[in-house]
């Protein structure tokens, strides 16, 4: 497959993956190793999720890393085996107390380091989704002229176990994350999917690089800056023993989307 390229600085696509969390919904798993390496079916998840995003034509990843950092950058290298350059973003150092940058930070901080592209998709390092992401990039590029900067994949929820947090208005997605992991928000339909497109110039901002991107993509929502993307295919998580036993499920069965 051709790399598709980021038609506005002739570059091929680009992916952040946030994989710096703690792991801790995985129990004993997630202090021993990052979950983005959680063991799926014998090999590290990381390496599943990279071939993906290479065989869609994804060129160039940079890894927003954190706990248990350097096992993330020792088992993936410079990304050459799996068809694609990685690069690496580490959170500073929270082990004197002071305050983890959170998701939207780690991005602040890779942005603030010359690594982001104009624009450039973000993925969660637990997610495992099943759409195209050409499609996806198509949409966003779109958008690009209708000023919203951001595009977010979301999948309807209504029929779901999981709080839903997002309805689509038109070309625009309504995004709020719950207060709580029990109730969804109201009047919400769907779910966001684990990947949204972004410009880099939203991260262009003063002070400290912290804060959450959920709480960072609510606020653009409510200006109106967030497109939306709506996926149809089921996604799996590996955040907890319960999402990695689902997904492996998912990979054995005959003709279940894998």
């Amino acid at each position: 497959m051709s790399e598709p390229l980021d038609e506005r600085d002739d570059r091929p696509l680009q992916c952040a993956i946030l994989s710096g969390g703690l792991g801790t919904r995985l129990g004993e798993l997630g202090r021993r190793h990052p979950k983005h390496l959680v063991d799926v079916l014998g090999r590290p998840f990381a390496h599943r999720q990279l071939e993906w995003l290479a065989a869609q034509g994804v060129g160039d990843v940079v890894e927003c890393i954190g706990h248990l950092g350097d096992e993330i950058i020792s088992s993936l290298g410079d990304g050459t085996r799996f068809g694609l350059s990685v690069t690496y973003s580490r959170d500073p150092d929270a082990t004197d107390g002071s305050t983890r940058p959170g998701t939207g930070g780690a991005l602040i901080l890779a942005h603030r380091r010359g690594l982001l592209a104009p624009r450039f998709l973000v993925l969660y390092g637990d997610s495992w989704l099943r759409l195209d992401i050409n499609e996806l990039w198509r949409h966003a590029e779109a958008h690009a002229d209708d000023y919203l900067p951001a595009t977010m994949a979301v999948i309807d929820n209504r029929h779901g176990s999981e709080p839903s947090n997002a309805t689509i208005d038109g070309p625009l997605v309504r995004y709020r994350k719950p207060q709580d992991e029990v109730g969804a928000s109201a009047g919400a339909t769907h779910i966001d999917y684990g990947i949204s497109v972004l410009s880099s110039s939203l991260l262009d901002v003063d002070g400290p690089a912290q804060g959450d991107l959920a709480h960072m993509m609510e606020t653009w929502s409510a200006a109106g800056r967030v497109a939306a993307h709506e996926a149809t295919r089921p996604y799996d998580e590996v955040g907890t023993p319960e999402g990695v036993a689902r997904l492996e499920a998912a990979l054995l069965a005959p003709g279940r989307p894998g």
